[in-house]
């Protein structure tokens, strides 16, 4: 599991289905939770339902370079809206995700 700090607040991002599923099972539900949109990822949680944008820009920009993606599509959901499935590392939305694109910095 790798933490970041954002602010005032954590962002937990998971190494493997295992970890995913951790996250998931222990995030509140107002907390904030981050994917690739176009595919397998990592998953990631921010520990906090007072997210603001430029905490949305860095948690997301932090989950593209977990991914050492030069840009990508993230989408982001509260944790209230996803649940885990039977496969390790998955989970079904319950409400479409917002999508942000993030382009890596110069």
């Amino acid at each position: 599991m790798i933490i970041h700090e954002v602010g005032s607040v954590q962002l937990w991002i998971g190494e493997c289905a295992e970890e995913n599923d951790v996250l998931v099972r222990s995030a509140k539900p107002g907390w904030w939770w981050f994917h690739a949109s176009d595919g397998p990822s990592a998953h990631a949680v921010l520990r906090t339902s007072a997210m603001d944008y430029e905490q949305c820009r860095v948690c997301a920009d932090l989950l593209r370079a977990h991914m050492n993606k030069k840009s990508m599509r993230v989408d982001m959901v509260c944790c209230r809206h996803i649940r885990l499935t039977e496969v390790p590392g998955c989970v079904r939305l319950l409400r479409g995700p917002r999508s942000t694109f993030i382009v890596a910095q110069k």
